[in-house]
């Protein structure tokens, strides 16, 4: 990963917090979250807890979160007040204490 790295050779992607939003009208929100989650943590992003919040509406061609009553879906909005209150949560306690190095092994 060079030129892909910190000052303390760490990933670039350290101190970072990371969560992610999925919106469709198709199932597999999870699974597609899970996939996401897992390769942003591998390059480095940290993950709070419930880094996740998605919205997949009825299966097959229909209206899109904004054009349905996605953005009124009680369970949607607590997804992402949620999911946003642990990102910030989580990138405040990074700036106040980033990721040493010195636990860092290197083969």
């Amino acid at each position: 990963m060079a030129g892909l790295t910190n000052e303390k050779g760490q990933s670039m992607f350290y101190d970072k917090v990371g969560g992610v939003v999925v919106t469709g009208n198709e199932d597999g929100a999870k699974n597609a979250a899970a996939s996401v989650v897992f390769g942003l943590n591998y390059m480095g992003f940290t993950m709070p807890p419930e880094p996740v919040t998605y919205w997949t509406g009825e299966a097959g061609p229909g209206p899109s979160y904004i054009e349905e009553e996605g953005i009124k879906n009680e369970f949607t909005a607590g997804q992402v007040k949620t999911m946003v209150y642990n990102l910030m949560h989580m990138a405040g306690i990074l700036t106040r204490k980033p990721i040493s190095a010195e636990g860092n092994v290197k083969a």
